[in-house]
C-alpha cells in the first residue's frame, strides 16, 4: 500500500498494512542535530524532516490567518527574548533560542465590549487571511515525497487561550459564557468560510489536523460540563464542515485529557495525538477503551529516547509495538509531546530503524 491507502484505512480501520509515522520536533532539535550528521542542502540549510525521515504525513502550507488583525506589532526585543502584541490586542513574550509557551502579559479583550470592537475583522472573506503560495508549494513538495497532505489550524480553545487569554477565559466561561460562545462562533465561521475557499479554489488536502490544548499535567484546564456547554459544540461544528467536504480530522491536545476522550470521539475526530506519558496519558488504556473508535498517532515516552540508551529504547519499543498490534489498534508512531535536542541524531535513526523494522502488522 502507499502512503495514503494505508493511512486512510488507519482512519477508517480497515485492515491497514502497516503501523504509520509522524512526527513533531522542538525548533531547536534540527539546528542541534546538523552538528551531530543531519543532512542539508546545497545552501547550507537543514533538509526537511519530511525528506530526511519519509513520514507518512506532511502539513501543507501556512494556516488560515487566525486573528482578527492581520498585523502584529513586535514592541519590545533584547537577546533572549521579543514581545509582541498580536492581531487580538494580546501582549506575548517569546524566548528566542528555546521552544517554549509564550509568557501571557496582557490582553485587550477581557469583556464582551472590547470583543465587539475586535469582530468585525473576522466578518466576511478576507483573502489576506490565506497564502496561497504557501499551500501550493508545500503541497507540490508533498506529493513529490509521496506523503499524505494535511491542512493545519487551531480551533476555539486555543483562540480563547490567544485571544483573551487563561484567566479571562476561565472566568467568563463560567460568569459570562455568551460573549465567549459568540467569539467561539464567529472565529468557527470565519474558519468555515475561508477552508471553503481554500478547497474550492487551491486544493483539498488527504486530510486535517486540528491543534487544541485542553489540558495540562493534572487533567484539563476546565471542567468536561464547561467544555460540553461552550467549546466542543463548535470542534463539532467545524468538523460536520470537513466531514461534508470528505475530511477526516486529526486533533492535537497536550496534557492529561483522558476526561475528554469521550467528547472528543462525540466531536468527530478521528485520530488523538499526542497522548502525553509524563502528564498521565495510558495509550494502551486508551485503545482498550476507545480503539474501536480512534486511531491513535504518539505515546511513545520521549523520555526513555532522551536516555539514548539503545537498548532501553529496544525493549520499549518492542513492547509498545507488540501491545498496539496485540489490540490492533490504528496507530501512528511518535512520540507523547516532540523529539527535543536531548535525543541524539544517530538516536533518532536508530529508533526509526526500529519502526521499520516493526511496523507490519
Amino acid at each position: 500500500m502507499d502512503k495514503l491507502e494505508n493511512t486512510l484505512r488507519l482512519l477508517k480501520h480497515d485492515n491497514p498494512e502497516r503501523i504509520g509515522s509522524y512526527e513533531h520536533f522542538w525548533g531547536e532539535t534540527v539546528p542541534e542535530w546538523t552538528k551531530q550528521g543531519y543532512p542539508l542542502n546545497d545552501d547550507g540549510t537543514p533538509k526537511s524532516i519530511y525528506e530526511v525521515f519519509d513520514y507518512d504525513l506532511m502539513p501543507c502550507g501556512n494556516w488560515i490567518h487566525g486573528y482578527p488583525k492581520l498585523t502584529d506589532e513586535r514592541i519590545e526585543e533584547t537577546d533572549e527574548w521579543f514581545i509582541v502584541k498580536n492581531g487580538a490586542g494580546a501582549t506575548m513574550r517569546f524566548m528566542k533560542n528555546a521552544s517554549s509557551t509564550p509568557e501571557h502579559l496582557g490582553f485587550d479583550i477581557d469583556c464582551e465590549e472590547k470583543w465587539l470592537e475586535y469582530k468585525p475583522y473576522y466578518l466576511g472573506f478576507n483573502e489576506g487571511r490565506i497564502n496561497k503560495e504557501s499551500i501550493l508549494r508545500d503541497y507540490e513538495n508533498c506529493k513529490k515525497l509521496g506523503s499524505v497532505s494535511i491542512l493545519e489550524n487551531v480551533s476555539v480553545f486555543e483562540t480563547l487561550r490567544s485571544h483573551i487569554g487563561d484567566v479571562n477565559m476561565c472566568i467568563n466561561l463560567i460568569e459570562d459564557p455568551e460573549w465567549v460562545e459568540d467569539l467561539c462562533d464567529t472565529y468557527t465561521n470565519m474558519l468555515i468560510t475561508h477552508y471553503d475557499y481554500v478547497f474550492k479554489n487551491i486544493l483539498k488536502p488527504d486530510a486535517m489536523w486540528i491543534y487544541e490544548d485542553m489540558g495540562y499535567n493534572k487533567g484539563l484546564l476546565c471542567s468536561p460540563r464547561t467544555m460540553r456547554a461552550s467549546i466542543y459544540p463548535y470542534h463539532k461544528k467545524l468538523l460536520d464542515y470537513f466531514k461534508s467536504q470528505g475530511l477526516m480530522t486529526f486533533i492535537h491536545s497536550c496534557g492529561n485529557i483522558t476526561e475528554a476522550i469521550p467528547d472528543i470521539i462525540d466531536s468527530g475526530f478521528v485520530c488523538l495525538n499526542p497522548m502525553e506519558v509524563k502528564a498521565g496519558c495510558n495509550l494502551l488504556d486508551f485503545v482498550k477503551k476507545y480503539g474501536d473508535k480512534l486511531a491513535f498517532c504518539g505515546g511513545m515516552d520521549v523520555r526513555i529516547m532522551e536516555t539514548n540508551d539503545k537498548d532501553l529504547i529496544r525493549k520499549e519499543m518492542e513492547k509498545l509495538f507488540g501491545e498496539m498490534k496485540r489490540l490492533g489498534a490504528m496507530w501512528f508512531f511518535a512520540t507523547d509531546h516532540s523529539v527535543s535536542p536531548r535525543v541524539n541524531y544517530d538516536t533518532y535513526r536508530y529508533i526509526l530503524d526500529n519502526y521499520y523494522e516493526l511496523r507490519n502488522y
